[in-house]
């Protein structure tokens, strides 16, 4: 399974570092070029995505995306965009599957 997660750029180098030691399921870590995507609504990243179809190509092997579980809103909104079902994750990086 393939699992595509979005983030900030000022996270992805955490998000990273958090998931390498994931097995079992391959990550697709894809940074919207925002500093803190927890502030932003699902309408705001879904419109950013309609902007950006080289981000949403980089997601287009992904089974599966989680946006950040702060993000306020319907995470529909961002999966209609993606054409892949999309989730709210954990609200905390420190929640994200460490092995």
């Amino acid at each position: 399974m393939r699992v595509g997660i979005l983030t900030s750029r000022t996270a992805e180098p955490l998000v990273r570092e958090t998931l390498r030691h994931v097995r079992d399921v391959e990550t697709i870590v894809v940074p919207l070029p925002v500093p803190v995507i927890s502030i932003l609504t699902t309408r705001t990243i879904a419109a950013m995505l309609r902007r950006r179809p080289d981000l949403v190509a980089s997601l287009s092997l992904a089974d599966m995306v989680l946006i950040p579980g702060t993000v306020s809103g319907d995470a529909g909104e961002v999966s209609e965009v993606l054409s892949r079902p999309t989730y709210k994750g954990p609200k905390a990086l420190g929640e994200l599957p460490a092995t």
